[in-house]
């Protein structure tokens, strides 16, 4: 329960984040862009806030975002180019 903290740039071999159906608030840390991370699991939380920072995370292979509260525009991945597995459902996002 909580935010999640904006520890990441100090993890540099972590690849696998699974953090699903913790009660998580708050927005996706600024500490995510650019880190090695491969597989994202944040889904069935309480985040808000832009996917701006998932962008820079060009290792990225699995991302599981949906049933948060996240708006605005959905990033360019192209520069994730080994992105398989992108769940966005349940969300107010807008782009193509």
């Amino acid at each position: 329960v909580g935010s999640v903290p904006d520890i990441f740039g100090s993890l540099p071999g972590l690849v696998n984040l699974r953090l699903a159906y913790n009660g998580l608030n708050g927005s996706l840390p600024g500490s995510l862009n650019g880190s090695s991370v491969q597989v994202l699991w944040v889904n069935n939380q309480e985040l808000e806030g832009g996917l701006d920072v998932i962008r820079g995370m060009t290792q990225l292979k699995q991302v599981w975002l949906h049933a948060n509260r996240f708006t605005g525009s959905i990033p360019d991945l192209r520069r994730s180019p080994v992105l398989f597995d992108l769940q966005l459902r349940d969300h107010q996002l807008t782009g193509i």
